[in-house]
């Protein structure tokens, strides 16, 4: 045991330094305890870590913790599921830095890949093998490198706010994850007889001017659906992009 719970020293040259502990429990497990003070209503508060291993790495553990308590970088551990927090963050962070259809993608990436299999944990559980697990198993269901590295966006984005904003998190655990490599597809373009065939077939359908509208200028779907003809010059055949359109999902009242 390194240290008893203890007050804040008295006197005015005292240097207070927070108390911690050693605790077995177990064969090979340990329990690390830092005294933080009291909260409003007198009850002791504790910062606790369990350490797998030698009762050496727990007194390291707890020499590094002591050490980021004297610096004031000490955090409380949040006991809030990552599910949970993830529900706050879309709510009330993301809904404001993206627009609608970034938001979707956001909430789908989440949806399919993380949440069920991280979701039920707790954000000060998180470890950085969680992570790279999560990642590889991605790539086992053949998942391309690109979505690995768009859900890792999200998912890193949310826990450094956590980090940086909250303060309820002492680090990000998703930074320093192994990423796969992306693999950039080959782009392959029309030919002039490819092109002939599309005007052939654009000119006996119903949307055929919009299909050709998109080839030639390389809109997306979500900004060519979004013209005004104000944002179209005739005399210089010319169309400008100023907002796009995206499919609200169902029940958002969008």
């Amino acid at each position: 045991m390194a240290e008893k719970d203890g007050e804040h020293p008295k006197g005015p040259r005292a240097h207070f330094r927070r108390a911690g502990q050693v605790v077995s429990r177990g064969e090979r497990t340990w329990l690390v305890r830092i005294f933080l003070g009291r909260d409003g209503t007198g009850r002791r508060r504790y910062y606790n870590r369990t350490v797998h291993g030698t009762k050496k790495d727990a007194q390291t553990l707890l020499n590094s913790l002591l050490s980021e308590s004297d610096r004031g970088e000490l955090v409380e551990p949040s006991r809030e599921t990552l599910d949970a927090f993830l529900d706050r963050w879309l709510r009330d962070v993301a809904i404001v830095k993206v627009r609608g259809n970034t938001l979707e993608q956001y909430k789908q990436s989440l949806r399919v890949y993380v949440r069920p299999v991280l979701g039920p944990v707790r954000i000060c559980d998180l470890e950085l093998s969680d992570f790279n697990r999560l990642y590889r198993s991605m790539e086992e269901r053949g998942l391309s490198g690109r979505t690995v590295r768009l859900t890792h966006a999200v998912i890193c984005g949310a826990l450094e706010h956590a980090v940086v904003k909250e303060k309820s998190l002492a680090r990000n655990p998703a930074r320093l994850s192994e990423l796969p490599r992306v693999k950039r597809p080959e782009i392959s373009t029309l030919d002039a007889r490819q092109v002939a065939k599309l005007r052939a077939a654009a000119a006996k359908h119903p949307f055929g001017t919009v299909l050709l509208f998109a080839v030639a200028t390389g809109m997306r779907p979500s900004e060519y659906l979004a013209l005004r003809w104000i944002d179209l010059d005739l005399d210089e055949c010319t169309a400008a992009v100023h907002r796009t359109i995206h499919r609200a999902e169902k029940g958002s009242g969008g």
